[in-house]
């Protein structure tokens, strides 16, 4: 009779060793799966991207540009930039002969 009482004992030990194991599992994982959400939203929200139109024409022949250069679009998306209270990141530009140039601008919001 004893023996089946220690028996007994170890087995519901282990019952508790193997519960308090799996909690623990459990814990770490959703604390992993928070930590992964929180900065999946924090870094996602973080940066704005937008595109400034540049007017283009037809003037004596030939296309002009209001951005006809990379300085010209940086110089617009700082402004844009400091405008919507964010701080300016960068910039991409791209000039094409036919049609109107693209300038593309990321900002950062301030935290």
């Amino acid at each position: 009779m004893a023996k089946s009482r220690i028996g007994s004992k170890k087995a519901n030990f282990r019952n508790k060793s193997a519960r308090a194991s799996r909690l623990t599992q459990l814990i770490v994982i959703l604390a992993v799966i928070a930590l992964i959400a929180y900065a999946d939203y924090h870094f996602m929200f973080r940066h704005h991207t937008f595109e400034i139109e540049d007017k283009c024409g037809m003037i004596a022949g030939s296309v002009m540009h209001i951005l006809d250069t990379e300085a010209a679009c940086e110089f617009r998306c700082k402004s844009q930039c400091s405008a919507q209270e964010m701080s300016y990141e960068k910039s991409a530009y791209t000039g094409l002969e036919q049609g109107c140039n693209i300038c593309k601008c990321t900002c950062r919001r301030f935290e």
